[in-house]
């Protein structure tokens, strides 16, 4: 059987997502780690630090009539920064590279 090329540079666009998300997350976790032998305190990186510093505001989200749908919101974007570009990545890298 033959390769399908589409489906190789998929698969191929797919190692690259995989490999660039775990350069980043171990750059934001080698980060934290310097900072931590400089100042004896651990860097707390979340999620929506990097989305604050782009601009956007989640003062909309103070107000939901869902409480719940509010929590899990927050929930999430209060999860460290490396920990949701590494899953993410691999998640997404795994599934271009996958074949049928």
């Amino acid at each position: 059987m033959e390769d399908n090329p589409k489906t190789n540079k998929l698969s191929y666009c797919g190692n690259i997502i995989i490999g660039l998300g775990l350069i980043v997350t171990i750059s934001i976790l080698g980060y934290q780690f310097y900072h931590w032998l400089i100042n004896g305190e651990w860097l707390p990186l979340p999620f929506y630090k990097p989305l604050q510093y782009l601009g956007i505001s989640f003062e909309g989200l103070l107000d939901l009539q869902w409480q719940g749908l509010q929590k899990t919101i927050f929930w999430i974007l209060e999860l460290p920064l490396a920990g949701i570009i590494g899953v993410s990545s691999l998640s997404i890298g795994w599934l271009m590279s996958m074949k049928d």
